[in-house]
Parts: structure tokens; C-alpha cells; sequence
């Protein structure tokens, strides 16, 4: 996701996108975890666009 594309959204539109990343982040995990998941590098960016979504809240 475009960090233009997360600045141009509202502070509620942000906070579920961080729910929904959240769970997604979650379900990659456990993907990681049982080795069913192939591309691993999903994980790392998902956790870098989570902080970006996280430090937009802050200065919200």
C-alpha cells in the first residue's frame, strides 16, 4: 500500500485498516509457523506498512 494512499485516509478508515492487517498479519504468522507459507517476505512488509498505519494514527 502507497504511504500517499494511507495519508489521504480519515482516522477511522485507519484504525479498521490497522484491525484488518492485524488479523491478516496474524493468519501469516501461523501460516509461517506450520510452513505453509511460501513467500515469507510478506510478513516483514505487512509489518512495515502496520507501522506506517500506526504512526499516522499518532499524528492524527
Amino acid at each position: 500500500m502507497d504511504f500517499a494512499d494511507l495519508k489521504a485516509k480519515s482516522k477511522a478508515e485507519l484504525g479498521d485498516l490497522l484491525k484488518e492487517l492485524d488479523q491478516k498479519l496474524f493468519v501469516l504468522r501461523l501460516q509461517a509457523h506450520l510452513r505453509r507459507l511460501k513467500q515469507v517476505h510478506e510478513i516483514s512488509a505487512l509489518r512495515r506498512t502496520i507501522a506506517r498505519v500506526r504512526m499516522l494514527l499518532d499524528t492524527k
